[in-house]
């Protein structure tokens, strides 16, 4: 991908501009070592270091564009100097705009809470895959952008802008329809703005736990910054040329009722949002008659007023929760009858370190998980 340097302009709204001519911009870092000839290069101001003491590494790796905060000592021919209020928050809109606002054409799913979330992603893919929809995603674990599905060497659990833009424009490049992004508190934080730019079409949240208080100080903070997906959805119909063909979305959300969270996202938007419980008969889609084994649960599920016999190969009697919050998902995002969806999630695969059985022949039974949590081990250990 390649632009003008006026992409990048247009898509500030405040700045001020050094060394002005035109010239071509072939990619975007934050990290000067990985510059090359073209590139732009965005100086942030981090907990551990400044990007403003990497600015010289960057134009001699190729960088041809600089976009900082600070004002510089030197501003060297021929590279352009962009001057914005905020490195870091610019880095979204010029993200978007440089590869071409890839979420635009893509059916866009965002997964929210403090536990379940890189499950909860890849639940909802597998599902829209064997229901033969086409569907990419973005986690801490993995990602998928096109027929294979990559680990996260990073484990990042909401990539930087630069990043998240990106795979989504390699998805539509592969030809993929729906897109599904793991969402933490950071990530939708208007401080960091990894995803302020992103056209989501529908959220999910799990629940709301106590966790990375160290950056958002208070629970409070920490909900509201994670509501911010819900605030986010459009209350009118749009439009969306996905995979050639104009279609009208309807944005909408989709909360885990049992969470007492529950309420406060829903006052977030006003799409409508619907709900999945394992304890009320109330909510949009609810199980009933659970039985847990070592290999899964069977399980009654209601939906839109019926019920039928589910079967997940999933440990853990709170996949059962994880599985009706997928298939609610799939389920409003598309027009497949709800008996088929639930005919496919036997199908469904847990994934890597989320209650991964380890046989190796020994005697006795290994689980890896990557529950660290109080309430995380509370949902775990039962079902063991």
């Amino acid at each position: 991908m390649e632009q003008p340097i006026t992409c990048i302009l247009d898509a500030l709204s405040e700045k001020k501009v050094r060394k002005m001519r035109s010239i071509t911009i072939k990619g975007l870092s934050y990290d000067s070592r990985h510059i090359h000839d073209g590139y732009a290069y965005f100086a942030l101001t981090g907990l551990h270091t400044d990007g403003h003491q990497y600015i010289e590494d960057a134009i001699k790796n190729g960088a041809v564009c600089i976009i900082h905060e600070h004002e510089l000592p030197h501003y060297h021919e021929p590279i352009v100097y962009i001057q914005v209020p905020n490195s870091r928050t610019a880095m979204s809109p010029v993200a978007a705009a440089f590869w071409e606002n890839p979420s635009r054409h893509l059916i866009t799913v965002g997964v929210t809470g403090t536990e379940g979330k890189s499950t909860m992603v890849a639940l909802i893919a597998q599902l829209l895959n064997l229901a033969g929809c086409k569907a990419g995603f973005i986690s801490t674990v993995a990602y998928k952008i096109g027929d294979e599905t990559l680990p996260n060497p990073e484990h990042q659990t909401t990539p930087e802008a630069t990043t998240i833009h990106e795979k989504l424009n390699a998805m539509l490049e592969n030809s993929l329809e729906y897109a599904v992004i793991e969402s933490s508190s950071h990530g939708l934080s208007k401080i960091m703005n990894r995803l302020g730019d992103v056209d989501f079409d529908a959220g999910l949240m799990t629940n709301v736990r106590h966790e990375h208080l160290e950056f958002h100080k208070t629970w409070e903070n920490y909900r509201n910054d994670k509501a911010n997906l819900f605030r986010m959805l459009e209350n009118q119909p749009k439009t969306k040329r996905i995979a050639g063909v104009s279609k009208t979305i309807n944005s909408f959300g989709v909360v885990c009722h049992d969470d007492p969270s529950s309420d406060y996202f829903k006052k977030c938007t006003e799409s409508p949002v619907y709900t999945y419980s394992v304890k009320t008969s109330t909510a949009d889609c609810w199980a009933s008659s659970i039985q847990t084994d070592p290999q899964g649960s069977t399980f009654l599920v209601t939906l839109d007023g019926k019920s039928y016999q589910a079967r997940i190969n999933l440990p853990g009697a709170f996949n059962v929760e994880n599985t009706l919050g997928a298939l609610l998902m799939v389920k409003r995002l598309t027009t497949i009858d709800s008996e088929v969806l639930i005919s496919l999630l036997p199908k469904l695969e847990p994934i890597t370190g989320r209650m991964t059985r380890i046989d190796m022949g020994q005697p006795f039974e290994v689980l890896v998980d990557y529950a660290h949590t109080p309430s995380s081990f509370e949902a775990i250990l039962p079902s063991l």
